[in-house]
């Protein structure tokens, strides 16, 4: 999207998968990204920049602060050299999470453009996705609280100003997020995590949203695993070796998505997801069963599976 804003004629994205994390946008991602007619970033699959707005994150967790863009000017060579004659998309998850924040951003630097960013979100059973989140960051070596502790809420408060993943629980309250992209946004569409079952049908809808053709195969491969790694040095040498991700980030953008999927058909084979306890889960039903019943009435569905 071409867009007149103070610093100029500047090339945007026209849509952004802002999502919820852990709820299948990784798995649209790479279908999006192997179409011919969709361009993201090569190296920033998650900028997050709107998140910040061209303002220093707080967080405290360096590591995680380096994996952000945050100043502008980075995220806008993100896309200066994209080709013209395709789709430029965001596909940062926490964009759900920050919405309000997001929103505001977003109209800043788009002007009354804003309002035609196509937004897709993806949901996902709230205690579901909290357990998968919590997973995924045990996965990467960030986690080392049991489920069970790890949900509290003075432990989340405290944590969340390392990384915003550690708000396990806040990042599934769902239904405001949507209400406001619903609100400020004339092309929302919303996902649900069951929807993924059928790739044919998911991939035929999104494309119509997208506006872009069809014609691409229809596949859903599993990606981003989640759980304990029972061989830790062999799961930390697949995801973080500093000379395998410079080999692949070589490579071109093809090559390094099948790279990467064959990395997490391995990595899967090498992770243990335990069953969530009874007592977490029921006390998760307890947690979102208002949430999940205001959600509900806003999208119209049936979403009492979700509680079960």
């Amino acid at each position: 999207m071409i867009v007149e804003s103070s610093l100029g004629t500047l090339q945007l994205p026209d849509f952004m998968m802002v999502g919820a994390a852990k709820s299948g946008t990784t798995t649209l991602y790479d279908f999006l990204n192997k179409h011919p007619e969709v361009y993201f970033p090569n190296r920033a699959k998650e900028p997050h920049y709107f998140s910040f707005g061209g303002m220093a994150p707080r967080y405290l967790d360096p590591g995680f602060v380096d994996k952000l863009t945050w100043k502008t000017s980075d995220y806008l060579k993100l896309y200066e050299n994209a080709p013209t004659d395709q789709k430029l998309g965001d596909g940062s998850t926490s964009y759900l999470y920050n919405a309000s924040n997001v929103i505001s951003n977003i109209q800043r630097l788009y002007g009354e453009a804003a309002r035609k960013i196509a937004i897709i979100i993806v949901l996902r059973n709230p205690i579901d996705r909290a357990y998968s989140h919590y997973n995924y960051l045990l996965r990467n070596g960030f986690e080392q609280l049991p489920f069970e502790v790890a949900i509290q809420q003075e432990v989340m408060a405290e944590r969340k100003h390392q990384r915003w993943g550690f708000d396990y629980l806040g990042y599934g309250d769902y239904a405001e997020g949507v209400q406001l992209y619903r609100k400020h946004f004339d092309r929302v569409k919303v996902m649900l995590f069951e929807d993924l079952h059928n790739a044919s049908e998911t991939t035929r809808e999104l494309c119509e949203f997208l506006e872009i053709s069809p014609k691409v195969e229809a596949s859903f491969p599993r990606t981003n695993p989640s759980g304990k790694p029972r061989n830790a040095f062999l799961a930390q040498t697949l995801l973080k070796n500093r000379t395998l991700k410079r080999a692949v980030n070589s490579l071109p953008q093809s090559a390094r998505r099948s790279l990467l999927l064959g990395r997490d058909a391995l990595l899967s084979k090498v992770l243990e997801k335990k069953e969530m306890s009874d007592e977490a889960r029921d006390q998760l039903r307890q947690r979102y069963r208002y949430p999940v019943i205001q959600l509900e009435g806003m999208l119209n569905k049936n979403l009492s599976a979700w509680l079960q």
